[in-house]
């Protein structure tokens, strides 16, 4: 795939789902400008859906956020909205590919290139979706490393990832 000229994005004909990087805690507030920003500007036709990773039925973006800091917008990827999009307070910036800043050699300069912004597939969204209106299982509480085994279902309860579950393996 030919890449485009440096800080170029290229252009959509049909919304694809994008997943965009947030400031962590400021997912709900980036989606209220975006939301604001689109009937404002009357981006409907270039900004079909948001959709933030939230726990069935919670309201609250602190506590019950599936994917802290990421959202998924499905868009008409331009370099106009994206500039659009990646200049709003508290984004970071669209997921995607980027090479690093580089020396003539090749070697990492210790920065951060362009990202080129991916798209995901619809499966891909819809398992992100799916796992974000599954109700939370309750469990007890056990301090770390206490009596695990393999296949034991475990919930996290506390860090960047509460309430994520899933089964350990050997």
């Amino acid at each position: 795939m030919r890449r485009p000229p440096l800080a170029q994005v290229h252009r959509d004909v049909e919304p694809l789902w994008y997943m965009l990087q947030t400031a962590n805690g400021f997912e709900g507030t980036v989606e209220r400008t975006l939301r604001n920003a689109i009937n404002v500007q009357r981006l409907h036709s270039e900004i079909a859906e948001i959709y933030l990773p939230m726990a069935a039925n919670d309201t609250s973006v602190r506590d019950s956020s599936r994917m802290p800091a990421y959202l998924f917008i499905r868009m008409k990827m331009s370099q106009n909205l994206h500039s659009f999009v990646t200049s709003m307070s508290y984004v970071i910036q669209f997921v995607g590919a980027d090479n690093g800043l580089r020396t003539r050699a090749g070697q990492m300069a210790g920065g951060r290139g362009f990202v080129w912004p991916r798209p995901i597939t619809d499966a891909e969204f819809h398992a992100v979706r799916k796992l974000s209106e599954l109700p939370q299982p309750r469990s007890k509480e056990v301090a770390f490393g206490e009596g695990f085994l393999a296949g034991d279902r475990v919930e996290v309860s506390k860090g960047p990832f509460p309430r994520l579950a899933g089964t350990l393996g050997a």
